[in-house]
């Protein structure tokens, strides 16, 4: 039996008689839009189990009926508020989409662009909350809070993202305190070694001078993990399934090559940080260990949202807290996420559509752009030249 498509692209662009057309979202990713003066391609596909199926890459989706675009905006959502976006994209060239088995309002319309700006093709902006659809603002739009449904799956995802945030600003609340306290003191004249005799701390000398061993790619420092038995590592040609090891791995991860699939993705960092990356030339992992499963890896992904988690951690900027004094001034504060070009590296699955790996470094001429953020927000875009005087 012949299977039949539930949907087809047309091959060559059309022209409307009126091409302003509607773009629907949830109010957290709209703040990015706005943030990122950017609408992208989603780009978040199952590399998994679909690698076959890229119907989407690059492609930005329209309708031309404000209610088909509410459809879109408020399926698989979480938020109370979602926003839609109506643009003229006249001077874009347009593509339809057909669906057999999909009965619509309106049509579906894609543009071929992995980012379109939104600021000098915006007409107007409306919000849709408690099923009324009102007119706002750009400005009223930057004061809108990020509101969640009240129900009880809403209030498990919620409660998973906090907790795991917590989880992680806690384990770097530790590392970021022995750093400051380093840092600290070896300004007043002491040496890591009166510093650690201060603090009775042992072991830290010899942990940090361990001697390196060098890999020659990601693969072989898997292989490396696994006959000390660290991790457990499964093999199948370039695929390896890497489970175990210390307690923070407690999910599988699922590494191969993605060759040809990934040219830009975020990375989050706090801004001294960042401030560094820019000083040094490159993106670099600090933590020399190489029985550590991270050691010599970026952490990146293609979801922005995604990023602000590490982002948030990293907001913990030791110029802002002082740690050593006053334990409870511990909070989150400015954070950076980097958009990276990543044509010249070779990008790895980590944890399949949300996060990638990047083995080595990253050099600082593949940021394409800088966003600084505070909290879940997006406050403006920077220049090298204004991150460094920041």
């Amino acid at each position: 039996m012949k299977k039949q498509p539930i949907f087809w692209d047309y091959k060559s662009s059309i022209i409307l008689d009126d091409s302003y057309l509607y773009h629907g979202t949830d109010i957290e990713s709209a703040k990015n839009i706005l943030g990122t003066d950017k609408l992208l391609s989603k780009d978040m596909f199952d590399l998994g189990t679909r690698r076959n199926n890229y119907f989407n890459i690059g492609k930005i989706f329209f309708t031309d009926k404000l209610k088909e675009s509410i459809k879109y905006a408020t399926r698989w959502s979480i938020y109370q508020k979602h926003i839609i976006f109506q643009l003229d994209l006249s001077k874009f060239k347009l593509y339809k989409r057909e669906h057999l088995l999909v009965n619509r309002q309106g049509n579906l319309f894609f543009v071929n662009s992995k980012e379109i700006p939104l600021i000098e093709n915006l007409l107007k902006i409306y919000l849709l909350e408690g099923g009324e659809v009102k007119e706002i603002s750009l400005n009223e739009l930057k004061q809108e809070k990020i509101e969640y449904i009240q129900d009880e799956l809403t209030e498990k995802v919620i409660r998973v993202r906090k907790d795991l945030v917590e989880k992680r600003r806690e384990m770097a609340k530790l590392d970021k305190w022995f750093e400051d306290m380093y840092e600290y003191y070896a300004k007043e004249g002491f040496t890591k070694e009166e510093i650690n005799k201060m603090f009775n701390i042992k072991g830290i000398e010899k942990e940090v001078e361990k001697p390196r061993r060098e890999f020659s790619n990601i693969y072989e420092h898997y292989d490396y993990l696994n006959n000390k038995g660290l991790y457990k590592v499964e093999k199948n040609k370039d695929i390896y399934i890497v489970s175990g090891g210390d307690l923070k791995m407690k999910s599988t991860k699922t590494i191969y090559p993605l060759d040809g699939l990934i040219d830009s993705q975020y990375h989050g960092t706090s801004v001294w940080a960042a401030k560094e990356i820019l000083k040094n030339g490159n993106i670099e992992r600090i933590n020399k260990n190489i029985d550590d499963e991270k050691y010599n890896k970026i952490f990146l992904s293609p979801d922005i949202n995604y990023c602000k988690t590490y982002g948030i951690i990293g907001g913990m900027d030791h110029t802002k807290i002082n740690y050593i004094s006053d334990d409870k001034n511990f909070k989150q504060g400015d954070y950076i996420i980097f958009k990276i070009n990543l044509n010249n590296h070779q990008v790895y699955n980590y944890i399949t559509s949300q996060e990638y790996v990047i083995w080595g470094k990253i050099s600082s001429n593949d940021i394409e752009n800088i966003y600084l953020c505070n909290d879940g927000e997006i406050i403006r875009e920077l220049s090298k030249e204004e991150l460094i005087n920041l």
